[in-house]
This record gives structure tokens, sequence and C-alpha cells, in this order.
């Protein structure tokens, strides 16, 4: 691959598989764009390992080619993956710290067996190891000082957004025995993950879902308002690297607005409705 057939490969692969947040790139220029897609894509790699096996085993030894071929970088003996072609040269163009990358692969494969997290505490500490290392990559590309104000709003809007995500997937996870919800609110309300099951049928959603539901909106809104009180304080072109803060503020109006019920949330692989990209252009 050439550099621009690698990055075109890259931003046609991120459309199919994650296109909210291919969309979101589009609004910076290039070559800030590139290097997001980049970003973005590797995560994409990464992170879609653990719905591919059936043994942690077979993800681990996935995740170790993808941590191999990142320690490669900089030896003259890297990859061609388009991917770790294209992110060579975000390390080198924006000094990006590859123990960031390196670090991601890691909570990744801590995440092939996941556990359910005993508190909210621990859920966001989680999310910390995984998105907010993300996040933290995102910001360095556009944000070479890496300001304590725009990693700070990073890491907050990370949280928020994997929130969002958490409770989009939480039928398929718990069908697959993953709950991500905090155990200490679950246990309070009653709640087994044997009940999340039941978010796959057409069924009224009982009180004690929709309350452990209610209590993680209230979580993640928490923390998509704590990161957009640095909003005065960081550039625009990290706003605009945390346009996904608006879907994920579109998600929890929804849930809101539906009764916590997460069927009524919008697939992602459709990308976002014509309402949430007005909203994409208008916070751009």
């Amino acid at each position: 691959f050439g550099i621009e057939d690698a990055s075109l490969n890259l931003s046609n692969r991120l459309r199919e598989g994650q296109r909210s947040l291919f969309l979101c790139s589009l609004f910076l220029p290039e070559p800030y764009r590139s290097a997001v897609i980049a970003i973005y894509s590797f995560n994409f790699e990464i992170t879609r390992i653990r719905g591919l096996i059936n043994e942690p085993l077979a993800g681990q030894l996935r995740l170790k080619w993808w941590y191999d071929a990142i320690e490669s970088i900089g030896t003259g003996k890297i990859s061609n993956h388009p991917v770790i072609s294209q992110i060579e040269q975000v390390i080198e163009e924006f000094q990006i710290d590859p123990l960031l990358l390196l670090s991601l692969v890691e909570a990744n494969a801590a995440n092939l067996s996941p556990r359910q997290p005993d508190s909210v505490t621990e859920m966001l500490e989680q999310i910390d190891k995984t998105s907010g290392v993300l996040y933290r990559l995102l910001v360095n590309v556009v944000d070479s000082k890496g300001s304590d104000n725009a990693v700070s709003a990073g890491y907050h809007i990370a949280r928020a957004c994997e929130i969002s995500r958490i409770l989009r997937s939480l039928a398929s996870d718990a069908n697959t025995g993953i709950n991500c919800l905090p155990r200490d609110i679950c246990r309070r309300e009653g709640l087994a993950t044997n009940d999340i099951n039941k978010l796959e049928t057409s069924e009224p959603l009982e009180d004690k879902i929709i309350e452990v539901i209610r209590v993680v909106v209230d979580v993640g809104i928490d923390e998509l308002l704590k990161g957009r009180r640095f909003r005065k304080d960081i550039n625009p072109l990290v706003r605009t690297v945390l346009l996904p803060a608006t879907l994920a503020d579109q998600d929890f109006k929804a849930l809101k607005a539906k009764g916590f019920d997460p069927r009524h949330m919008r697939p992602r692989l459709l990308g976002p409705g014509p309402f949430a990209m007005i909203k994409l252009w208008w916070n751009a």
C-alpha cells in the first residue's frame, strides 16, 4: 500500500465498522483527520477481537501480534499491515508515545475475560484503561503540548462515550454472560445477569432493570458535564476530536425519553440520525 492507498483503506474499513466515529473524524482538517482515523482503526482492530474468538487464549495470540507489531515500529522491520503502516506515520509525525498504544493492547487483553466491576468507581477505572487511553491518544494528536485541561476533558468524555456503548451492548453482552454494570448497584436492586437477557424480548422492562440503567445513565451524564466544563479552556481541534460526546449526549437523552430502555437506542452501524448530524456540525 502507498500512504494514500493505506489511508483510504482505513477510512473505508472504519466507515463500515464504526460509522459514527468515522463521521466525527471528517470534521477534522488534514493531517489530523488521517491520524485520528488511523488511531480509531487500530482501536477497532484490537477491540473487535473479543467478538471473534471462543477462547481467551486465541484472543491473547491475536493481541500479541498487534503488541509485537507496535514494538517493532522504528526497527525497520515493521509489518506491512495498513493499520501499522499508518500508525508508524502518526507516531513519527505527531510524536505519539508507543507505550500508550501498547497499554491499550494490554487492557484489551485483560478484557478478553471481563469481570463485572464491583462499583461505579471500578467501572470508571476499567474505562480509563481502554477508552481513556484511546482519547488520550486522540487528544495528543491535535494538542502536541498535551495540556492538562485537554487530557482531563478527554478522559471524562471517554467515560461518557464508553458508558453509552455499555448500555447499547447490554443485551448482547448478557447473552454471553458478560455484565459490565456495577455489582453494588445490581445487588441493591436485585438485578442478575439473567434478568438483562429480557432486553432481547419485547416484554416490558422490570423496575429493577430500569433503575440500574437510570443510575448508570446519570453517571454518564455527570462525566459528560465534567468534560464539557473544559470547553472554553481547550483549543478548537480538541473540541472537534471530542465530538463523539455529542452522540453520547443524544443516547442519554433518548434513554431518558424512552423510560431507560436501551432497545430504543439507534443502532450505531446506521450512524448518527439527521438531528445528531446537525448537532455534530453545530458543535464542530
